[in-house]
């Protein structure tokens, strides 16, 4: 943490002495933003579903995150972004930190570091910790949350054309490093892999996005897992691979005055023999990017026992991971420049296999950013 904070001062420090470099700063730029969240939670059991009676939470939040872009020449540039959150077994799938433990200093990680080189003028390769390079139907997180970045190597391809656009994504990435000179020599590193490809049709100010792709995640059958997330296990150990086949869908265009917005996003997992499916459907009405701007959304997901891997799942719907099913409900107001205000309402059930139990979640940001 004290190297951490070091590369920080210095960041800081030089953005100070070089304001008056010209060739530095057209190299380099700076951005961020802040959140502060009240959260309300009701489950319909404690965690370990041994009792049945409601438990209640209520909790303030925090994200920060500080992202800086330096150009390397005409063709590749680095990112490099530190946001708060834990490097625990959730850490992956969240960027909050809780007001708790008597005003205690609060973690701030490495949260992307990543070179983007442009090929070719359609393609892009990123090489570090990015983000995740699959297409995102409405902006889906249903297979991978929206905190998670991944790291390895992405490749991105775009063909614009008049009216038919073509898209294809692939990732490799390294997920747990377990393969060394203690460990045998038939056990391997599990891994993230996948691919996608699609099409964009555009038709008057309208456009239909849709595509097919594959998620796959090597020799991570019979490896430890730090938290469950609802997968079915064999001890500690996953009890299947997850091999996923991805459906997508978006239909977006002008309606009565506004942006609207349909999508759907669906998996299934072939190594499973059962719960294996994960779907998500929803529609966006309006924006929030210029100030008094409205955004309503609305979704609906289910994400069976094995239908993916739990730990890497969207977090907030009936608690995260899979064996789970939520409605969202989100609201955005665009108060000001940069000033945001949302409210967001999950209803849902998580331990469907088994206990179904009911799952309410509450949650109102005010967002920051520069």
């Amino acid at each position: 943490m004290s190297h951490l904070r070091a590369i920080i001062f210095l960041c800081c420090w030089s953005l100070t002495v070089s304001a008056a470099d010209s060739s530095w700063t057209e190299k380099w730029s700076l951005k961020g933003d802040f959140r502060f969240r009240n959260e309300q939670i009701k489950d319909g059991a404690n965690s370990s579903g041994t009792s049945m009676t409601e438990t209640e939470q209520n909790r303030h939040r925090l994200r920060a995150r500080i992202t800086a872009n330096g150009k390397v020449n005409e063709a590749v540039e680095t990112t490099f972004r530190l946001a708060t959150g834990s490097s625990a077994s959730t850490g992956a799938t969240s960027t909050n930190q809780d007001f708790d433990e008597y005003t205690a200093k609060k973690t701030f990680n490495l949260d992307m570091a990543y070179a983007n080189w442009q090929a070719r003028p359609t393609a892009n390769v990123w090489i570090g910790k990015s983000p995740v390079p699959y297409y995102a139907p409405g902006t889906s997180d249903l297979l991978l949350d929206a905190d998670v970045t991944v790291e390895g190597i992405s490749y991105k391809e775009v063909c614009k054309g008049d009216s038919l656009t073509t898209f294809w994504n692939i990732g490799y990435s390294i997920l747990n490093e377990q393969h060394n000179s203690t460990t045998p020599t038939s056990v391997a590193d599990v891994m993230m892999n996948g691919a996608d490809i699609g099409v964009i049709v555009g038709m008057g100010d309208a456009k239909v996005t849709a595509g097919l792709g594959n998620l796959s995640f090597p020799s991570i059958k019979e490896s430890v897992t730090p938290s469950a997330k609802g997968n079915s296990l064999t001890g500690t150990t996953y009890t299947y691979d997850y091999r996923l086949t991805r459906g997508f869908l978006e239909i977006s265009g002008p309606l009565f005055g506004g942006p609207v917005a349909l999508f759907v996003d669906y998996a299934k997992n072939a190594d499973a023999p059962e719960d294996n499916t994960a779907q998500l459907v929803g529609i966006k009405i309006g924006k929030a990017k210029e100030v008094g701007d409205l955004l309503f959304a609305v979704d609906y997901r289910e994400l069976k026992k094995d239908s993916t891997v739990g730990i890497l799942a969207e977090s907030d719907g009936a608690g995260g991971g899979t064996d789970t099913k939520s409605t969202r409900y989100n609201l955005q107001y665009q108060l000001d420049k940069g000033v945001n205000v949302a409210l967001s309402y999950y209803d849902g059930k998580r331990a469907v296999s088994t206990l179904d139990i009911p799952y309410k979640r509450a949650m109102l940001d005010f967002g920051f950013a520069f």
